[in-house]
């Protein structure tokens, strides 16, 4: 009896690896988190890559791995710079305060091990922006302003994006 449960559960887990890996060629080719190089024999942790898209890093590599604080460029494929990002890397991994520049915005996320849990932006014109993301960086709401207790909230961050307090000195 005990043998038939585990060729049942062994079957049962072949078809849904099958099934997910089936679905993901589906929809699109999406590519899947890796750990991606940032510079010579230094890499990081990507839990969102697009094809084709490169990264610089500027701080600190320990065993191989983005290790403390730091600023990573992202290119994409055509080589232009989407995204200047602040924070620290812990073993290859983002965690804690984020800050980036991208499109005109320059937004904070706190991060742990890489997910993101909230995202809030402010715009050239001043007005900040907040949207909750769920365990894989997803949003579950849209950006929307920020409330007056939100922003009481926030105060410390704001001010460094006002001030540009979040970049991080280079090695």
């Amino acid at each position: 009896m005990g043998e038939g449960n585990g060729l049942k559960r062994y079957f049962s887990q072949r078809l849904f690896a099958f099934t997910g890996a089936a679905l993901l060629a589906l929809s699109g080719g999406a590519v899947a988190a890796d750990w991606v190089s940032v510079g010579p024999g230094c890499r990081m942790w990507n839990p969102f890559p697009e094809r084709n898209e490169s990264f610089v890093w500027n701080g600190k590599c320990e065993n191989g791995l983005a290790d403390g604080p730091g600023n990573v460029i992202e290119k994409n494929a055509a080589n232009r710079v989407e995204t200047i990002g602040y924070g620290t890397w812990t073993q290859g991994k983002l965690h804690g305060d984020y800050y980036y520049e991208k499109d005109g915005f320059t937004c904070y996320e706190q991060k742990f091990y890489g997910v993101a849990k909230q995202t809030l932006c402010v715009g050239g014109d001043g007005r900040a922006t907040l949207r909750a993301v769920d365990n894989l960086g997803r949003a579950v709401e849209p950006m929307r302003p920020l409330t007056p207790e939100e922003t009481a909230l926030y105060s410390v961050v704001l001010e460094k994006i006002a001030t540009k307090g979040y970049i991080v000195a280079g090695r």
